[in-house]
């Protein structure tokens, strides 16, 4: 996700750029699910830290139903969006 200078409203905003933030939210977002679906997720390898290795792992019971949780909301809102608009 970027922002761009038309939506900073300064003529002297820098170019477009990355909200770390947000890419950190996402990212950790994917983690989990992966891990949720595949009990796998890419984590640090201990011998070297800068590289990431398929690790098995075990989410807690809560996060696991939270998952779960946001995912039927998700099929449910696709479903809605799919369905043909009636006028």
């Amino acid at each position: 996700m970027a922002y761009f200078n038309s939506l900073q409203e300064e003529a002297d905003a820098p170019g477009p750029m990355l909200n770390w933030r947000k890419e950190a939210f996402q990212n950790l977002g994917i983690t989990t699910f992966d891990a949720h679906s595949t009990g796998k997720a890419h984590l640090p390898d201990p011998q070297d830290p800068g590289r990431l290795i398929r690790t098995e792992v075990e989410l807690p019971q809560w996060l696991q139903d939270e998952v779960d949780r946001r995912m039927k909301f998700a099929d449910a809102m696709g479903e809605h969006q799919d369905k043909p608009r009636q006028r």
